[in-house]
């Protein structure tokens, strides 16, 4: 089975952030959250992967090449104009026309039974399941209402339910599986919407649309301050801790000296930390870093390539470039 991860997007919530790498390549634990997403993927046996790009393409081409550096066949959708969710799609058609295939926003965490997900979807001839959770600000995120047979029946109040029909409100994971037959719904070119334009139309079509309601973890990676949170629940070992390296929470203290560390901790290679430093707990830094003494770094993230200036006290934020701080 293969799966779509869309990528292409400039991530205007994560700015400035994004002004350097693309959303998908902002490093947690010093792996970049595509890798957790492939990896993930892999794990669940997915054989071939799709991402289309747009916004620094390179960034994510020269990490993830043709995918053996991480164990999968990944190709590449390249949009010379952006062409949104839906429009996005439709122009990587032809390298997922064969099978089902699931499509995945680059920016979130999750954990998930993909088996379970294609099981509910052949069971209900569905031509997409959409992969929902029931949340307290579903508001935010936007309504999506299904029935008592798990039929989607409101999409962002696209449709006026029938009368007396007893719905179910979620919000929308970000995670779909589709039959590549639906894809002729999709215009052929340009920019199109997926949310706007696509399953409006389709709920008006009555075609079987259906969602999957999971209560697994989950976490839209979308603004500054769900990054740090993000990074606090993967060291926590709350999300794709089935696909995590061994975790450097022991004897980092041997590695440096008249240094405090506090697990969790994710220190990456050549990295200096001067006397009378507190690294932790959750707090990772980047390859190439110099942490200057008397410096204390706590459930923050130092990117690669940072000098940290003696004295200075970081904590809920993000070391991004030079003399670049962003506090959440």
């Amino acid at each position: 089975m293969k799966a779509m991860i869309l990528a292409a997007g400039f991530g205007l919530r994560l700015l400035p952030l994004t002004n350097y790498i693309p959303k998908s390549m902002l490093p947690i634990s010093n792996i970049p959250l595509l890798a957790y997403l492939i990896r993930y993927l892999k794990k669940a046996k997915i054989e071939e992967i799709v991402i289309n790009l747009h916004h620094l393409p390179n960034k994510i081409i020269d990490y993830c090449k043709d995918g053996s550096p991480l164990g999968i066949k990944i190709t590449y959708s390249l949009e010379k104009d952006i062409l949104g969710t839906a429009g996005g799609i439709k122009a990587a058609a032809p390298l997922l026309m064969d099978d089902p295939f699931f499509v995945i926003n680059s920016d979130i965490a999750f954990e998930l039974d993909f088996s379970d997900v294609i099981k509910f979807h052949k069971k209900n001839n569905a031509l997409i399941t959409m992969v929902l959770r029931e949340d307290q600000q579903v508001e935010k995120y936007g309504i999506i209402e299904i029935d008592k047979s798990y039929r989607v029946r409101n999409f962002l109040n696209s449709e006026i339910p029938k009368k007396g029909l007893k719905l179910k409100k979620t919000m929308f994971t970000g995670i779909s599986l589709f039959d590549p037959k639906v894809l002729k719904e999709f215009p052929d070119k340009g920019f199109c919407d997926i949310a706007k334009e696509i399953y409006p139309k389709l709920l008006k079509k009555n075609y079987p649309i259906f969602g999957f309601l999971t209560k697994n973890y989950w976490m839209d990676m979308g603004t500054p301050k769900n990054y740090i949170h993000l990074q606090k629940d993967i060291l926590s070992e709350r999300v794709f801790k089935k696909i995590m390296n061994d975790r450097q929470n022991v004897n980092l203290s041997n590695r440096f000296e008249n240094v405090k560390i506090v697990p969790p901790v994710i220190i990456g290679e050549n990295v200096e930390l001067n006397k009378n430093t507190s690294i932790g707990p959750y707090a990772t830094i980047g390859r190439n870093c110099i942490i200057n003494k008397d410096c204390s770094l706590k459930n923050s993230i130092i990117w690669d390539n940072i000098i940290i200036p003696e004295y200075s006290k970081i904590e809920n934020s993000i070391a991004y470039g030079e003399k670049n701080i962003l506090k959440v």
